[in-house]
């Protein structure tokens, strides 16, 4: 069966307020044009102006503490816990989030799976080509439900 790009895009967004998930996806959508950075502590401190004495003072630390504190964020090991209290310091909060690496929605990545699979059913293919997008997304929700597909094509 062949249905345009457009026409599976549809589907998709028929099909998208069924996905359980859907909802963490929204939060994610917030998430995907942002650049991922290393160094908000140094770059925040910098932006209000404070020096890196002054926050260590703040967090009851040595400056070497501190410049330890700013290089292991750079570095990627940083405690969550530790840049939380670094984000207080600088009176910030921390913010913490998952982004996909494709930076697409959750939703987008297994629709590309479950679109494939669900196209050639023979429910679509009697349609009338209008309709077709709502039973694409009929088909992949329902596909959804099917544990066979969940543990092979879904990872569970």
């Amino acid at each position: 069966m062949q249905m345009s790009d457009a026409e599976i895009e549809i589907a998709f967004q028929f099909w998208f307020p069924h996905y359980q998930h859907h909802k963490i996806d929204i939060e994610i959508e917030k998430l995907l044009p942002l650049n991922a950075r290393r160094d908000w502590l140094k770059q925040v401190r910098k932006a209000q102006y404070y020096s890196a004495k002054t926050i260590a003072q703040k967090l009851k630390m040595s400056q070497q503490a501190f410049a330890k504190l700013e290089s292991s964020e750079r570095e990627g090991n940083i405690s969550l816990n530790s840049l939380s209290k670094a984000a207080k310091a600088l009176d910030c909060e921390l913010v913490y989030g998952l982004r996909p690496l494709t930076k697409q929605k959750l939703a987008r990545q297994i629709w590309e799976k479950l679109w494939v699979i669900s196209i050639n059913d023979s429910w679509i293919q009697k349609c009338a080509q209008t309709r077709r997008p709502q039973a694409l997304a009929a088909i992949a929700n329902l596909k959804m439900e099917d544990p066979e597909v969940k543990k092979k094509l879904l990872h569970f």
